[in-house]
């Protein structure tokens, strides 16, 4: 089994990694790649479906150097350790098997895949309670704009329907619901 793993930043850089099985007894270029994390990065990760892709220390290496965040198309472990350095981590579940030998990085600052979202350098990634967005670079800043047009319309629609209005009536006036 083999993947694709990769880190997106908050503006335009990004790390990507590619893991894969190996009978190596190394981590590979994980620790390269966690040591190129820039400030505002994202640690974009898929993979090693045979174990936690992060933890309390990648955490704790990621935070040090100016990392916001991860997102795994696969596991994560130490989950009380990660919580309290109080860095989110989106991931499929969490699973104590810890990488070891049974994971090898092969390559970092990549194009991967992740389910059917191909994420290139440059792409915007954003994660909340709901999920996680990637937004294509060529196409941020139009999107952006949409978006923030969309939210200022629902809270007209909010405000209006904490001040009694109905929803069938706020539907008809904003076509927003």
């Amino acid at each position: 089994m083999s993947g694709r793993c990769i880190q997106k930043p908050a503006h335009d850089s990004r790390i990507h990694c590619i893991y894969s099985e190996s009978d190596r007894k190394t981590v590979g270029l994980l620790t390269e790649a966690l040591d190129q994390l820039r400030p505002n990065e994202i640690f974009v990760a898929t993979g090693a479906h045979n174990s936690a892709l992060w933890g309390e220390l990648l955490t704790a290496t990621a935070k040090k150097r100016g990392a916001i965040g991860a997102v795994l198309d696969g596991y994560s472990r130490d989950t009380p350790q990660v919580l309290s350095q109080n860095f989110p981590v989106f991931c499929s579940a969490t699973w104590a098997q810890d990488s070891s030998v049974r994971t090898y990085v092969c390559d970092f600052r990549c194009t991967i895949e992740i389910g059917q979202v191909t994420i290139h350098d440059g792409d915007l990634i954003f994660g909340d309670i709901d999920g996680v967005l990637v937004i294509p670079k060529e196409i941020m800043h139009e999107v952006l704009e949409k978006a923030l047009i969309k939210a200022s319309g629902e809270k007209k629609v909010r405000n209006a329907i904490e001040n009694g209005m109905s929803a069938t009536e706020a539907f008809a006036t904003f076509g927003i619901l």
